[in-house]
């Protein structure tokens, strides 16, 4: 790590003066270097502190033009030294005033001061600088791994005091899951982009971009996939201690990761055997189970949801539903169920209220059951199911059992195989137009009563037996039989509550 000039000309043992401070820049001292030459730059690289005799004879011009090449080259500071010969008993004023004119520190090193000497105490100083910021840079590491043991939270609190920044952990969904300070989650608003091009990229991608002035690096967090990323940021430019110490968090947020995600579905496995429980009407053992989870179940009465999601967002249902709950400070329960996720939740608490917006949100089918007390969760798991069966995207993706099971029957039928039939049916009325299909909805809606159903096609009853008798000749269902009527009134219903999805 680069020493500052100042180190050297507070070193008592050199006994070196300064002539002239510079600007207000402040430069590293990488090297210190020698040469007499009238232009050492071709051998001389930026943050090097350059020591001279001054053998060579330059008059006030030239003298100019060596300091702005030094300075070009950005040298950190010019040194001059006297020789054995005893020719110059002071600094050349030439030099002096080059030196202000192009802000280059200049400073006086005495005789009994030998080159070496200035050499060998920059080499210590960088060394023992290395040294102590290698030491703390593995102490922060130490810390952020013992942080891990705790939670994600610690993690970022000593990630973002360590580089006097900010940190934040992202969900697979791209939402701030915790941020430290917690006023840097905004910061992460802009970098949508360049989460989905992680996300795109796997597990061993990184991303570096400035926003606003910030230097922001983002990494997947995950060993097979991007289960949720790192974020951090910070004013001042990366440097390799600084990514070591954000390499070390995305290392112990990923084992963290891997480990809550065992624990997750082990816990899953817990909840899904506490519904069994329940459904088998073992109360007590479902109850005992969830007080090792430190959970509880809901009150009676409670619904039974189940919520179809999009493959990848089922722990984010999850998380939503526990929040949800906790805020309303009653129990739930929920568990995978062939596929879906079964929430059992208080009637009109917290949780239910929010369930329809977490459902849309996370854009998941969501069938509910009517309300029940427990011992008839059973009955409620196959409303349910009929409701969710009943859901479909994207004019329907919340049904209530209540709902449907007022008259919808074909609400709980299978929307495909419905269409498929009503299609067969009605084809003969369909291929003579929309006239025909809206005598024969009318025809049967007035109950086959023709006055009735002339009046809202506002035409005279004898042109709507002509235009039915018409339809008789191609159907195979007979105008005047009851069970027909029924069946092309379902047919019919059918096909015009499908008409916006044709």
């Amino acid at each position: 790590m680069p020493i500052s000039l100042r180190t050297l000309l507070q070193d008592r043992s050199l006994g070196l003066r300064l002539l002239v401070e510079g600007d207000d820049d402040p430069r590293p001292v990488r090297w210190v270097h020698s040469s007499d030459v009238d232009d050492p730059t071709p051998f001389l690289e930026p943050g090097v502190v350059l020591l001279t005799t001054w053998l060579v004879t330059l008059d006030a011009a030239a003298t100019d033009a060596y300091v702005r090449r030094l300075r070009e080259a950005q040298v950190t500071a010019l040194g001059f030294g006297y020789d054995s010969t005893g020719r110059l008993d002071s600094c050349p004023p030439e030099l002096i005033s080059a030196a202000r004119r192009h802000g280059l520190p200049l400073f006086e090193v005495p005789v009994e001061t030998p080159f070496i000497a200035v050499m060998r105490v920059a080499a210590a100083a960088a060394t023992a600088s290395e040294y102590a910021q290698a030491t703390a840079v593995h102490r922060a590491a130490q810390d952020l791994t013992r942080a891990a043991a705790v939670g994600h939270v610690p993690v970022l609190l000593r990630l973002s005091h360590s580089l006097q920044g900010w940190a934040a952990l992202i969900d697979s969904q791209g939402d701030v899951v915790h941020a430290a300070p917690e006023s840097a989650g905004p910061l992460v608003a802009p970098l949508s982009a360049d989460l989905e091009r992680l996300r795109e990229n796997g597990p061993r991608s990184s991303v570096s971009v400035t926003v606003g002035g910030e230097h922001i690096v983002l990494y997947p967090l995950g060993l097979d996939q991007a289960r949720g990323f790192l974020v951090a940021g910070r004013r001042a430019p990366w440097d390799p201690p600084a990514l070591s110490l954000v390499d070390t968090a995305v290392s112990v947020l990923t084992i963290r990761l891997s480990r809550d995600r065992s624990q997750r579905l082990a816990e899953r496995q817990a909840y899904s055997a506490t519904l069994d429980l329940l459904l088998a009407g073992h109360d007590e053992d479902a109850q005992r189970i969830m007080t090792h989870l430190t959970s509880r179940l809901p009150s009676s009465p409670l619904r039974l949801h189940l919520l179809r999601a999009p493959a990848g967002a089922d722990e984010e249902l999850e998380r939503a539903c526990a929040l949800a709950a906790a805020r309303g400070r009653e129990g739930h329960l929920a568990a995978e169920r062939d596929g879906a996720l079964a929430v059992l939740a208080q009637c009109d608490g917290q949780l239910e209220t929010e369930l329809p917006k977490v459902a849309a949100r996370l854009k998941a089918l969501l069938g509910s059951s009517a309300p029940h007390d427990r011992s008839e969760l059973r009955r409620a798991l196959s409303e349910a199911q009929a409701a969710l069966d009943s859901a479909r995207a994207p004019d329907r993706t919340i049904v209530n059992y209540e709902t449907v099971s007022r008259g919808r029957i074909l609400d709980l039928l299978e929307h495909d195989l419905v269409m498929e039939w009503a299609r067969s049916v009605l084809q003969p009325v369909l291929a003579q137009g929309p006239q025909a299909l809206a005598a024969l909805s009318a025809f049967l809606r007035h109950g086959g009563v023709l006055q009735e159903a002339a009046a809202e096609l506002d035409v005279h009853r004898n042109t709507l037996r002509n235009r039915l008798q018409r339809l008789q000749k191609g159907l195979e269902h007979d105008l005047s039989s009851p069970s027909d009527c029924a069946e092309l009134l379902l047919a019919v219903q059918a096909w015009i509550n499908a008409k916006p999805e044709r």
